[in-house]
């Protein structure tokens, strides 16, 4: 029996000793790392990259990019609104009407003038500054508004490109000159105002505007005036102008504001067909010129001792056609409802276009040359006899003339001239004498093609097919298939050079009103 039991003990202790050996050498297998096969067989062990010190290091760099973009949003936000807010508080126009003094070498302040004008062209190769001499006569301004006066359509032209360059004045850091009080001091004016281009030349200024509801609707401008003699007569006027500038930065976004039908249809003067983006902007300018008339204490119930002339070229063009078109609109629906209160008082009806209209400009004192004027308005008598004191100029080469197209409806206010053309009698003889006149302002040659008119009737054609209506035009098939026509085939480039505004002082200083064609 003790036998027994002793074997028991044994077999037990031996059992005991086997699972403490199977135990302590699975302990060891499990802290022996296993090797790979190529370890196994001699070679170097490759070394692990460390995944998570890599993820933590990739989104450090992410976190910081998005701190800085905050930070940087928050930065232009707070710019942005700074800036909108200074132009806020800004009417954009004088205080109180400041003399300026006349320049030293001007003719004279009244009746017949010579000025000296100097501007910054953007197509000079030299960088420097173009020049022109103009002519002007306080005359121009007491004859009939609805003869074409070739003489103050030279002088327009050169108002409107210095127009554009006097932006350049308002940056930041600038010493270019005051090119328009320098050139309106000589031809006898005063109380300029040139605040507009302040909050609207900067490229902050440019980039605000997108932020604001309808911030690229607008433009700058030159209002001044003087007072005129009538040097046959002794007739007394007050003479107020207005230059304004042409396309600048995000304001191409209004030139494609092409909507109709809008805020605008609700605006006296403005039709509900009219090109808004231009609209919204002529509309401002309108409402500047009589808070300035206002200001310089004029009543403005009595608008008869006015003259107003008014100029720009492309976009400045465009918003001179409508403002002009607008101004014209008032005083003849004025005129015809005073005829309508007088023929209904038993008064006599025979009033003609000299009477006074309360608050209106004449229409026969309204002077309005407009240069590279684009089509802007869907109104079905937009050529009627009313506008015939309103001139767009137009080179034929120009493709902005051109824009919006006519086989969609557009046209222009008022009356047509357009440039010698290509392929006209005596057109090579005209186009060389254009071109000595621009090396001789601009102190370059010009880099317009005048046969580029072959290929803006070819992109007007093109479009026209791939877009045959505006509706086609806005969708983004049609906008892309009309910026492949423009493209395709042609020296864009090129083709933008016959629409720069110095090109339109040679041409207008080389031929007289006898060149100009009322159609193409």
């Amino acid at each position: 029996m003790e036998e027994h039991e002793q074997l028991e003990d044994k077999q037990t202790a031996v059992q005991t000793n086997a699972r403490a050996a199977d135990k302590a050498t699975a302990e060891a297998l499990a802290e022996t790392p296993v090797k790979a096969p190529a370890e196994a067989a001699g070679a170097t062990p490759a070394k692990t990259k460390p995944r998570r010190r890599r993820h933590r290091g990739l989104k450090v760099a992410l976190i910081v990019v998005a701190c800085v973009a905050a930070i940087a949003s928050l930065v232009f936000t707070g710019v942005v609104q700074w800036r909108l807010g200074l132009a806020s508080s800004s009417d954009f126009m004088i205080g109180e009407p400041q003399p300026i003094e006349a320049v030293e070498g001007s003719v004279d302040a009244s009746g017949n003038i010579t000025a000296n004008v100097t501007y910054s062209s953007i197509v000079a190769d030299d960088g420097k500054d173009a020049t022109e001499t103009i002519e002007w006569n306080d005359d121009w301004f007491f004859a009939d508004s609805s003869e074409y006066n070739h003489q103050l359509a030279r002088t327009a032209i050169v108002l409107s490109t210095v127009a554009n360059s006097e932006s350049v004045h308002y940056q930041a850091g600038s010493d270019s000159g005051d090119y328009m009080e320098n050139i309106l001091a000589q031809l006898g004016f005063d109380n300029m105002s040139t605040a507009s281009y302040q909050y609207r030349s900067e490229i902050i200024d440019q980039l605000s505007a997108v932020f604001k509801d309808k911030g690229t609707d607008v433009t700058a401008y030159t209002i001044a005036s003087k007072e005129i003699v009538n040097s046959q007569t002794g007739e007394k006027k007050l003479l107020v102008m207005a230059a304004v500038r042409g396309s600048y930065g995000t304001e191409w976004l209004s030139n494609l504001a092409m909507n109709f039908r809008s805020s605008m249809s609700d605006t006296y003067g403005y039709g509900e067909n009219d090109h808004q983006g231009f609209s919204e902007a002529a509309q401002e300018l309108e409402s500047r010129i009589f808070s300035y008339i206002m200001n310089l204490g004029h009543d403005p119930r009595d608008l008869s001792d006015i003259s107003l002339f008014v100029c720009g070229h492309s976009r400045g063009g465009a918003i001179t056609n409508l403002l002009g078109s607008a101004i014209d609109k008032e005083y003849y629906e004025a005129e015809a409802a005073t005829m309508a209160s007088a023929a209904e008082a038993g008064e006599s009806a025979a009033i003609d276009g000299a009477i006074w209209i309360k608050g209106c400009i004449p229409a026969r004192s309204l002077y309005a040359y407009a240069f590279a004027t684009p089509e802007l308005t869907e109104s079905s008598n937009c050529r009627d006899a009313m506008y015939n004191n309103i001139f767009n100029i137009m080179n034929p080469s120009d493709l902005v003339p051109r824009m919006p197209l006519n086989v969609w409806g557009y046209e222009r206010y008022g009356v047509d001239l357009w440039l010698p053309e290509y392929g006209n009698h005596g057109f090579d003889q005209q186009f060389i004498a254009v071109c000595a006149k621009f090396s001789e302002h601009v102190r370059c040659e010009t880099k317009s093609d005048p046969t580029d008119v072959e290929d803006v009737d070819k992109i007007v054609s093109d479009i026209a097919e791939v877009a045959p209506t505006i509706d086609d035009f806005k969708t983004p098939v049609g906008v892309v298939k009309s910026l492949y026509s423009m493209i395709n085939g042609h020296d864009i480039v090129r083709i933008i050079h016959s629409h720069a505004p110095d090109l339109y002082c040679a041409w207008m200083e080389t031929i007289d009103a006898s060149d100009l064609r009322t159609t193409r």
